[in-house]
């Protein structure tokens, strides 16, 4: 069984802690996170962005593991995947990355009801707004192609059955 190892002073335990640090190890590591900054702020038209929104977390058995701060970074950057690729496998073919995987943070998605409620007020707004426009073109083909507008009744369960999805989903 190992011994406890003893520290006269805070600077011995300091020393002892780096003293284990492989320097080369840390210069590697800081260099491939500095270059996925890189390579990622190269992306046209939204690089910078994506990067900062993004983080390398881990790579381990030749996956890298990024997370994100929302979902959307996340798709983008699983579109622009290839390209991350090749530019780590450029500068680090070394570390054989063989694909991206991604993780969301998870203290986003910690949402209270009175915002998610907002949001929902925000997005039926956005909606009433668009359909208010389309109201008044709404007008319906028949197999001979003429259009004819709809019969107000029609038009108020219309009405009713998209409040009734909005307000269920």
């Amino acid at each position: 069984m190992n011994s406890p190892i003893e520290y006269n002073s805070a600077a011995d335990l300091i020393n002892s802690l780096y003293a284990s640090i492989d320097m080369e190890t840390l210069n590697t590591t800081n260099k491939f996170v500095d270059s996925w900054k890189k390579i990622v702020s190269g992306i046209k038209p939204d690089g910078t962005k994506l990067a900062s929104h993004s983080r390398i977390i881990d790579l381990k058995n030749n996956i890298l593991l990024v997370e994100t701060d929302h979902p959307g970074w996340t798709q983008l950057l699983q579109m622009r995947r290839k390209y991350i690729l090749n530019g780590l496998k450029l500068k680090f073919p070394q570390l054989e990355i063989h694909t991206i995987a991604f993780k969301l943070k998870s203290d986003n998605f910690k949402i209270k009801e009175k915002n998610q409620e907002a949001t929902y007020e925000a997005i039926d707004k956005v909606l009433d707004k668009r359909l208010e426009g389309e109201e008044s073109s709404l007008t319906c083909k028949e197999n001979n192609n003429e259009s004819y507008k709809l019969p107000s009744d029609l038009k108020k369960r219309l009405d009713n059955l998209r409040d009734c999805i909005l307000t269920n989903s």
